[in-house]
């Protein structure tokens, strides 16, 4: 089980799980109204588009990008909730 933990982060330089956790943790912030969530999304996208880059999944490569764009578009978009 060791071994396929390690060959897993060493065939993606880890990118797939940094897709994973920061992914995870941009839908919580966006959900607790914070901006910050853009960022870490956007931060998966990344790296999302970087593991199909090198695994050549194009429909993943494109799906990352248009990602990308909806999470700035969500970032300026976003107004503050007023109390």
């Amino acid at each position: 089980m060791e071994s396929l933990i390690i060959e897993s982060l060493a065939k993606y330089y880890g990118l797939d799980w940094l897709s994973f956790a920061s992914g995870i943790i941009g839908m919580y912030l966006i959900t607790q109204k914070s901006r910050l969530g853009f960022a870490f999304s956007s931060l998966s996208c990344l790296s999302g588009f970087t593991v199909a880059a090198i695994s050549m999944q194009f429909g993943f490569v494109f799906y990352n990008l248009l990602l990308i764009a909806l999470m700035v578009k969500g970032y300026y978009e976003w107004e503050p909730q007023k109390a």
